[in-house]
């Protein structure tokens, strides 16, 4: 459960779309949430440089303190009615942001940081994509980015539908996601039944042979890995279904896709999921940054980054843990 939520706020109008679904989530699980924004620290220009210039740094670093300060407090005024009968703390940090944010979360003992993408183009959007990308690598704890269009951050009271695409490579590890991404949906949700769709992305041998017997063994190959690939899903669906997280009532779909690009199956296979059986629903792509095979070699790196430089769709991180399975649970 998200019991302490951390909200990284910049000051900007699209960073404060994060509240109301950090109001969401708070009140869901009878949660908290600290609002942080950061500031840089003062220019160390060394202990040869002019006293004028050092003071003169220093205060340029105390105004902009006071002006974060000031605008926390002003922003959980403007919301009160959000964050009406939620525990809502504020804090000024000072660092670099995705590690300063970080810090924060482990000193606060977060469960979740949540930050929103900027409606910025050119460099300033760069800027920021590069450090939502940092955030999520360093951080230890789940980590949600919403998109700027994505429906999600408009959730305040209402009813959605939603949809979360969990990716899976087989790897236990890469099942750290799937706790959080059912609470998450869970709490969003509410009361609108949730669906969680685990898909299982598999690098199945290609056809290489023009001889009939190599042809033959190739598709033998890939219907074995079809088959491991379905008893894998049917596992971590059984465990939804029987263990601690049945009691949040999600709807569980499951699908096996093949690729030879991470990053652009897992967009194309969330964005052009298809809404015929569960009308209305929206999407967020849920997954582990590090695994221990297929998801680990082709998540780090660029195609993290072209997954959060290119979808449209709200993004999901954890970082990975060991799994352990209960007994009659596989």
């Amino acid at each position: 459960m998200f019991q302490r939520i951390v909200v990284l706020l910049d000051g900007s109008k699209g960073a404060e779309r994060a509240i109301p679904v950090a109001a969401r989530l708070a009140r869901a699980f009878g949660g908290s949430i600290v609002f942080v924004q950061v500031v840089l620290p003062p220019v160390d220009f060394g202990k040869y440089t002019a006293p004028k210039v050092v003071n003169s740094e220093r205060r340029v670093f105390e105004t902009n303190q006071a002006r974060a300060t000031s605008y926390l407090a002003g922003m959980m005024i403007h919301h009160v009615n959000v964050l009406a009968g939620i525990d809502a703390d504020m804090g000024v940090a000072v660092g670099l942001v995705p590690q300063a944010i970080c810090s924060v979360a482990r000193k606060e003992q977060a469960d979740l940081i949540l930050l929103s993408t900027r409606e910025d183009s050119g460099v300033k959007r760069w800027l920021f994509g590069s450090i939502a990308q940092e955030i999520v690598h360093r951080s230890s704890v789940p980590v949600l980015v919403l998109n700027e269009q994505s429906v999600i951050p408009h959730i305040s009271h209402a009813a959605y539908s939603l949809k979360v695409q969990v990716i899976l490579d087989g790897s236990p590890m890469t099942e750290s996601v799937v706790e959080p991404a059912a609470q998450l949906l869970a709490g969003l949700s509410a009361p609108v039944q949730g669906i969680l769709h685990l898909v299982r992305v598999v690098d199945l041998p290609m056809a290489s042979g023009k001889w009939r017997s190599q042809a033959h063994s190739d598709s033998v190959q890939r219907e074995h890995a079809r088959q491991e690939a379905e008893m894998y899903l049917t596992r971590v669906g059984n465990r939804l279904y029987k263990g601690p997280l049945a009691s949040l009532g999600l709807i569980v779909t499951t699908s096996i896709v093949d690729c030879t690009d991470m990053s652009k199956t897992i967009i194309n296979v969330a964005e052009s999921s298809k809404k015929t059986e569960f009308e209305g629903a929206c999407t967020l792509i849920a997954l582990t940054i590090h695994g221990r095979r297929g998801l680990r070699r082709q998540l780090e790196g660029t195609a993290t980054k072209h997954i959060l430089g290119s979808t449209r769709l709200s993004l999901l991180t954890a970082y990975p843990q060991e799994i352990t399975v209960q007994p009659g649970l596989s």
